[in-house]
């Protein structure tokens, strides 16, 4: 048994009720960050065209996108969190902005012109742009699951990064394989370490059991594997008290240490298989995952009459148990 074995496995598995939630994403962005974005110039050509509805027109002109997963079925807040490296000497004036680009409909549903709206504040070390009075750009949002902007400084001042928080609800479905494709989804435009809620009751606690148990034993490869997910200050009381969604969305952390990405870069994923055994589904799945085809089984068990993600037998295999 090791740290790696274990990350596979969780790296490879990892209608409900709407449940009340808040999720990170990180956007991706042309170029690398740290970056230096000046303000954008709509009337500098090419010129912001108002009816070029083309398919990925508004994402050619911003400089970040961001996918939202299917889970989401309503969208309460967004606000994006910039950070900011001001080695030069900033002006009193300095500001932190972001350019959303959206469109407006007509009343019968059809697009009738884009438009951009513009957030500014004073620039710090960290900002946080939030749209709470353009709630209009919410339904257009979760209508099609795409954000498009460009965060920018009105100085020159590098970029560190940015993040969108969302507050809504998300809805998981209850067909076996729906459920599936949406878990697949959600780990490659969230990440896997918010993706806990996917995931049975009886796994979360037998591996949480596990890590105390190796905590207690002084087992060198789970000190290692608790300092990676936790860090080296958390103590096991401090790991006996997390809530289960807490303590496995930190489990899951340590797939972006040890395979250098937080989400799966899946291209395509079709759901060819699902088979009823004992009390438990088997659904399999074909993906295609950096241009390589693969196919995997994922175990389905109900938890308080919701299917969710059943680890426990393959964790044993890992485990040696």
């Amino acid at each position: 048994m090791n740290y790696k074995s274990i990350t596979t496995s969780l790296f490879i598995f990892a209608a409900m009720p709407s449940l009340g939630s808040t999720l990170n994403i990180k956007p991706d962005i042309k170029g690398f960050l740290p970056i230096m974005v000046q303000e954008p110039n709509l009337y500098q050509a090419p010129k912001f065209d108002y009816f070029d509805f083309s398919e990925g027109y508004l994402s050619t002109r911003a400089e970040a996108t961001a996918k939202l997963p299917i889970v989401l079925e309503n969208i309460n807040r967004v606000c994006v969190e910039m950070t900011h490296n001001q080695d030069r000497e900033q002006k009193a004036w300095s500001q932190s902005g972001l350019l959303v680009y959206s469109y407006v409909n007509s009343p019968d549903g059809n697009k009738e012109y884009n438009r951009t709206i513009g957030f500014r504040s004073l620039l710090e070390d960290s900002n946080e742009h939030c749209f709470d009075e353009e709630p209009s750009l919410y339904q257009t949002w979760q209508a099609d699951k795409y954000m498009t902007f460009t965060p920018y400084t009105s100085t020159p001042a590098f970029i560190k990064s940015v993040n969108i928080r969302i507050d809504g609800d998300i809805s998981i479905s209850q067909d076996p394989s729906e459920f599936v494709a949406q878990y697949y989804d959600f780990v490659s435009k969230v990440g896997f370490d918010q993706a806990a809620v996917f995931f049975h009751s009886q796994t979360i606690n037998e591996l949480k059991s596990f890590i105390l148990v190796g905590l207690e034993n002084n087992n060198e490869t789970i000190e290692y594997l608790k300092d990676t997910a936790f860090g080296t200050d958390v103590t096991i009381s401090d790991i006996e008290i997390m809530t289960d969604i807490d303590f496995m969305n930190q489990m899951l952390s340590v797939i972006h240490r040890f395979k250098g990405s937080n989400t799966t870069q899946i291209s395509s994923l079709n759901v060819v298989g699902e088979i009823d055994y004992q009390d438990k589904k088997l659904i399999t799945v074909e993906k295609i995952e950096n241009e390589v085809t693969s196919y995997e089984v994922v175990v389905l068990k109900e938890d308080q009459g919701h299917w969710k993600i059943d680890l426990r037998e393959k964790l044993k295999s890992i485990l040696g148990q």
